[in-house]
């Protein structure tokens, strides 16, 4: 119904050679606009996040009937960091059968970083859902495994921690005093056997303790 009645807003503009209502007009269509957004934002969740995805593309083809050039990037950082938080949540809930969300958290949180490569808490996810990866494997291990499949899987996992690496230093770097950072970091930084650089993280993750 929004959508039919933006409709009419246009043809009222269209229909408004003289321009006496465009101002007007315009402002109820970025009326309409607001209250799909409104409903997008409201929808960021993990049960209903589909309807927000829809009501986020509503808004912007809305928006670019009346301002064709406007960009939306930072509204498009805030939906996908809460998106590819809310992926990596159903995806750690059942990483069998929901396997595809682990790319869905990493591509959305890619996205953000390539809008913004300074964005600490795209990074921060990356490294964390690379590390969790890691560990999940690690945790999932039989006993009785022969020694080729458990190289392989070291292998597997070594890379995974090596690919969390840049991104948990970069948000190390963007955000240097926090603690989940650095407990990050260290856990990173000692499953690759660096254990010198994970030792001096521990000591600045004591005196983040000590100054708190």
């Amino acid at each position: 119904i929004r959508l039919e009645a933006v409709k009419s807003f246009l043809k009222q503009i269209e229909l408004d050679t003289a321009k006496t209502l465009r101002e007007n007009v315009i402002k109820n269509i970025n009326y309409v606009a607001t209250t799909i957004y409104n409903d997008a934002a409201t929808s960021i969740n993990i049960s209903e996040y589909p309807i927000a995805i829809a009501n986020f593309d509503k808004y912007k083809e809305v928006i670019r009937k009346i301002d064709s050039a406007r960009t939306f990037n930072d509204l498009e950082i805030q939906l996908h960091s809460a998106l590819g938080s809310i992926y990596m949540q159903i995806y750690e809930n059942d990483r069998e059968k929901n396997k595809e969300f682990f790319d869905k958290s990493r591509n959305s949180f890619l996205f953000v970083i390539e809008l913004d490569s300074n964005n600490y808490t795209a990074n921060y996810n990356m490294g964390i859902l690379y590390y969790n990866e890691a560990v999940n494997i690690i945790k999932g291990l039989d006993y009785d495994l022969d020694l080729i499949t458990l190289e392989l899987i070291q292998e597997e996992t070594v890379e995974l921690f090596k690919k969390a690496l840049p991104y948990m230093l970069k948000a190390r770097d963007l955000n240097p005093k926090r603690k989940e950072t650095l407990i990050g970091l260290s856990g990173i930084c000692f499953s690759l056997n660096e254990l010198e650089k994970s030792e001096e993280i521990e000591n600045e993750i004591k005196l983040l303790d000590i100054k708190d």
